[in-house]
């Protein structure tokens, strides 16, 4: 699962022009204490929309499944 410290742009640090990824509903959720996976093609993300940072002990966050080829074109 990408964690918040490794991103280059965090808009709670004031990168308020960061890129953002649009997810369409249904949203696969992934990681937890379970530790779901992903689908093949995609990649365990954190969940943007909770307060759960994996970075800071909260290793049991539920993330979200994104596609790869998708993430690869926001990162670029």
């Amino acid at each position: 699962m990408r964690r918040r410290s490794e991103r280059q742009c965090d808009p709670d640090a004031g990168g308020a022009d960061c890129l953002g990824i649009c997810m369409q509903p249904p949203i696969a959720h992934c990681g937890g204490p379970d530790g779901s996976e992903c689908a093949a093609g995609q990649v365990c993300i954190d969940d943007p929309n909770d307060d759960c940072d994996p970075a800071s002990g909260g290793e049991d966050c539920i993330g979200v499944c994104e596609d790869l080829e998708i993430l690869a074109q926001a990162l670029e």
